[in-house]
């Protein structure tokens, strides 16, 4: 059974590092896993070989004298006849585009790299993580059924996940929590499906999601600033490269050439006695940045000056 993410790692000197040392996600307190079941694989020319670890600690098993390749934590589940606990977490994102309010709900092994996974895909499909305590209240048994329900009577589907591993680059399974009004607030629980143990509850804020929406959309605006920022800097540069004659040059081709959609012509009388930083200007004005790149790359092209638009057009792509 994996029991923690793998690694590809290597160093151009042998014997440089002296040991590695590998996260993983079982539970070895209490005495309950016998730790010499935990093997370190190593995967090399297409095929896998198991190594013993020289010590194992209660988050990472270490490695002594590695010899460099990918290597990953397993359980060995051939020679034990215990079911692991682990360490799981709780994941909770707003999918803001959504009709209703819709929350989703994972639960997955306490593995940095299944939450990038997550994180990255669900900021694709512009969902918002709710920052809740993440950790389960105690260990839970990978393989096992967990039910999601909540006191406020919303629609859940599916109503249980299992707990198990899936690699961070697999699409992993959650619950979809479904409301058609966010009331003052919502309560979610997790609970062990044969025993009925609560082992995750989280509470869900009307403030604390318009708080986590204002925020994500000021940031999209920062950043959005910063990127217009980068392609007039660009477009001012490439404006500085010309000559003289090409800009003359550059300003007939402009007043020649057909404008986007919506937009007028700038006035010859206006480029006649503009210097590259005052065209910058007069295209931005007119165009807007986008625009502006745009009638700008067709313009180096049309006088010649091919990679200098190449430039301009992979800087601001």
């Amino acid at each position: 059974m994996v029991a923690g993410p793998l690694f590809s790692i290597q160093v151009e000197t042998p014997g440089a590092v002296a040991a590695i040392y590998l996260p993983h996600f079982l539970c070895l307190g209490g005495g309950q896993i016998d730790r010499t079941q935990v093997q370190i694989a190593h995967f090399i020319d297409g095929g896998m070989t198991l190594e013993k670890p020289t010590r194992v600690g209660s988050s990472h098993a270490m490695l002594e004298n590695p010899s460099f390749s990918v290597f990953g934590v397993l359980w060995n589940w051939l020679l034990s006849k215990m079911v692991p606990r682990i360490h799981a977490l709780v994941l909770l994102y707003w999918a803001q585009i959504a009709p209703q309010t819709t929350l989703n709900l994972y639960l997955i092994p306490k593995d940095t790299s299944i939450v990038q996974g997550i994180d990255k895909c669900e900021k694709e499909h512009s969902s918002i993580k709710l920052h809740k305590p993440s950790q389960t209240r105690k260990p839970l048994h990978i393989g096992s059924h967990y039910a999601v329900s909540s006191p406020f009577g919303l629609e859940i589907t599916p109503e249980d996940l299992q707990l198990r591993y899936w690699g961070p680059e697999e699409v992993q399974p959650f619950v979809q929590i479904h409301t058609s009004s966010m009331e003052e607030k919502l309560e979610l629980q997790v609970k062990d499906e044969s025993s009925k143990e609560l082992v995750w509850k989280g509470i869900v804020r009307q403030e604390e999601v318009a708080l986590a929406v204002s925020s994500t959309h000021m940031l999209t605006m920062v950043i959005g600033r910063e990127k217009t920022r980068s392609r007039q800097e660009h477009l001012q540069k490439a404006l500085d490269e010309l000559q003289k004659d090409d800009l003359k040059r550059f300003k007939s081709t402009l007043n020649n050439m057909t404008p986007p959609d919506g937009y007028d012509k700038i006035s010859r009388g206006r480029m006649e006695e503009a210097d590259s930083l005052r065209m910058c200007e007069l295209l931005i004005g007119y165009y807007t940045t986008d625009g502006a790149v745009e009638m700008t790359i067709k313009g180096l092209k049309e006088i010649n000056q091919r990679e200098l638009a190449r430039q301009l057009e992979e800087a601001t792509t």
